[in-house]
């Protein structure tokens, strides 16, 4: 109508300015339900496969039957199956959401597969894998007669075992062994009046699998004419070696050793010696009017070095790790230059030993005992953190900085039967020279 005014439509007017009973509802928010309530925290989490829960109970199953003695494993032959665990579980992490079954289903499949793969037989299953048999102990003998044989040049490559070297007591035979071995041995003569033997050991490229406690059953039992001129070249592995050499006529004795105790007994003849230790305790006894030239240097271990009445000696050591002893018979000569790294190097002069000494140390102490009334000269000439400790009647004759210096019994010069003793170097450790 005209001249009435124009109403505003309702959807336009502010909620605020509509009467109560006009206003609209205000709609409470809807609460998900258990089961959307499940679905949300399972995609969150993502699906727990069973593969590795059962992986888990088939080992323990596996070790059980293990020490029941109804299963034997062998580590070697499950290690070599390592790559089809991860393509299992590759499978598993690709496949088992979809499939919630296939995570159980795998690791069903792979528990029992391996139970099956061991109770097939032990052998088979190794074969099937690649992997060698255990090898078994095997004995086998070698001999050479001596025929007008007047020299040897023997060599032996030992692997592990037990080691004897001993006399031969056939004086129609050069050469004897008896070796218990696994690996493959080898056994080579050549030559006439000079005859050169070889024997020992060489494991091939390929992998071998021992049985637990298998260097038990292992030795190497060696006999050598002792009339015959002998160059003897030993090369021992893991185990102790005895060599009873005091009735050999030996020229040369070239010895390396790896693991194990190390038992030498030398003849009172010329000869030439150059010893290598490894590991373990080293004991080398010298007959009495040996003439001894040589090397020997040690390493991890304590080294025991006897030398009977009347020898002499010329030989350079080098001390690693290990503590050295040196018993120097009555009336021997020796001259020795000694290293020393880390460890105690004792010498003890029995009546009338003469001694010429150099020593180079590091942190080992350096001890000298020598007889009451010995002419003694003990020369200084690097000053270290340790301490010099002489007896009380060595005299002073020349002085240098620190311990520096030379110190010298009475009479000194005029004596037959000395023993000096030469410091180049040392850094931490002592030096003591005492009366016994």
């Amino acid at each position: 109508m005209e001249g009435t005014p124009e109403m505003e439509p309702r959807d336009q007017i502010p909620v605020e300015e509509l009467p109560e009973s006009e206003r609209p509802k205000a709609v409470p928010p809807t609460s998900p339900t258990p089961a959307r309530v499940h679905e949300r925290v399972r995609e969150h989490h993502g699906y727990r496969s069973l593969f590795w829960p059962i992986m888990l109970i088939g080992a323990g199953v596996v070790i059980l039957l293990a020490n029941l003695n109804l299963l034997q494993i062998n580590p070697a032959s499950l290690w070599r199956l390592w790559p089809l665990l991860l393509i299992v579980a590759g499978i598993d992490i690709l496949f088992s959401r979809r499939f919630p079954a296939l995570g159980a289903l795998l690791g069903l499949a792979v528990v029992g597969g391996t139970i099956g793969l061991l109770l097939i037989a032990p052998e088979r299953s190794e074969s099937l894998l690649g992997i060698p048999q255990p090898l078994e102990p095997q004995t086998s003998r070698f001999s050479e007669p001596l025929d007008g044989a007047e020299a040897a040049e023997i060599t032996l490559e030992l692997r592990p075992g037990p080691t004897t070297i001993r006399a031969l007591d056939d004086s129609a035979m050069l050469f004897e062994a008896e070796v218990t071995h696994v690996f493959p041995v080898e056994y080579t003569v050549s030559g006439g009046r000079t005859r050169e033997i070889f024997l020992g050991s060489r494991p091939g490229p390929q992998s071998y699998n021992f049985e637990p406690g298998f260097l038990n059953d292992l030795e190497w039992d060696v006999a050598i004419n002792p009339d015959v001129a002998l160059d003897l070249t030993v090369m021992a592995s893991v185990g102790s070696t005895e060599m009873d050499l005091s009735q050999m006529n030996l020229d040369r004795l070239d010895f390396t050793g790896s693991v194990g105790s190390t038992e030498i007994s030398l003849p009172g003849t010329a000869f030439d010696l150059d010893v290598t230790t490894s590991t373990g305790e080293t004991l080398i006894d010298i007959a009495d009017g040996a003439d001894v030239r040589g090397e020997v240097t040690l390493s991890v271990g304590r080294t025991e070095i006897d030398t009977g009445r009347s020898t002499v000696l010329d030989v350079d050591i080098t001390s690693s790790t290990g503590s050295l002893v040196m018993a120097l018979g009555e009336d021997s000569e020796s001259t020795i230059d000694l290293t020393g790294s880390v460890g105690e190097n004792r010498l003890t002069l029995a009546e009338g030993a003469a001694l010429d000494l150099e020593f180079s140390g590091s942190t080992g102490d350096l001890i000298v005992e020598a007889p009451r009334g010995s002419a003694i000269r003990v020369i200084i000439e690097s000053d270290g953190v340790g301490d010099v400790q002489l007896p009380p009647d060595l005299i002073q004759t020349a002085h240098g900085d620190g311990d520096k210096g030379t110190w010298e019994t009475d009479g000194f010069a005029r004596a037959d039967r000395q023993i000096v003793i030469r410091v180049r170097s040392i850094s931490v450790g002592d030096v003591i020279v005492r009366y016994r």
